[in-house]
């Protein structure tokens, strides 16, 4: 029955356990399966605390972006965080081959946001690339083999639409997908990406609604 709090953002099944982000109240719940609540993690940074924004998991570790321009790596055994630097205002984050993807959204710069996915060695815990990515970077899904990182930016919400990207992992080259009006993505059980299409037009009138399954051994 308590409550969490302020914009709860998203949400991780790690193990034996779930942690909840909730972005305006600046700290992460841990729960048991069962939801009681065992821990709350708070990170600042130069004194102040850190929002929270989205997670992911490998090995025994969580990862969680936070946007004042971080990725923090959560050790379970503690909820102990350490972090490191990326681009402004990070939002979605994917593990694929022994590295960390970031969305840079850049949400907070309108109407010039950020246009970079960063990549966070894992082992090393630092950035090693940066790769530019359309307009307003945001949710990131990895293929199960690790050769392929899916991207949806949401544009400017304006003349620079939507829009679906693949990273070839092996260069960090991107390529373009054709889905008109996409709106999410998620990874489903059979390594299939789901893109959500629809939305409205400059004028707000609806338009059709679709969703489309995607290979994402093959792209």
């Amino acid at each position: 029955g308590q409550k969490l709090g302020d914009l709860g953002q998203d949400i991780l099944v790690h193990g034996n356990e779930i942690y909840i982000a909730v972005n305006g109240s600046k700290t992460i719940f841990v729960t048991d399966l069962s939801l009681k609540i065992k821990s709350q993690v708070n990170a600042t940074h130069g004194g102040s605390p850190l929002s929270p924004r989205a997670f992911a998991a490998a090995g025994n570790k969580v990862y969680v972006t936070y946007y004042e321009g971080f990725v923090g790596e959560i050790n379970p055994d503690n909820y102990s965080v350490r972090l490191t630097a990326v681009g402004e205002n990070p939002d979605g984050i994917a593990v694929a081959g022994g590295n960390l993807y970031v969305a840079n959204s850049g949400g907070m710069l309108y109407p010039d946001y950020g246009t970079t996915v960063s990549v966070v060695s894992i082992s090393d815990f630092v950035q090693i690339n940066t790769i530019t990515v359309h307009d307003n970077p945001a949710i990131l899904c990895a293929s199960s083999d690790g050769e392929h990182v899916y991207l949806m930016s949401y544009g400017n919400y304006a003349d620079k639409p939507a829009k679906i990207q693949v990273i070839h992992t092996a260069d960090n080259s991107v390529s373009d997908l054709d889905y008109a009006s996409p709106s999410d993505i998620a990874k489903g059980a059979d390594n299939n990406l789901y893109i959500l299409c629809g939305g409205y037009d400059e004028n707000w009138n609806p338009l059709p609604g679709r969703v489309y399954k995607h290979d994402m051994t093959t792209n």
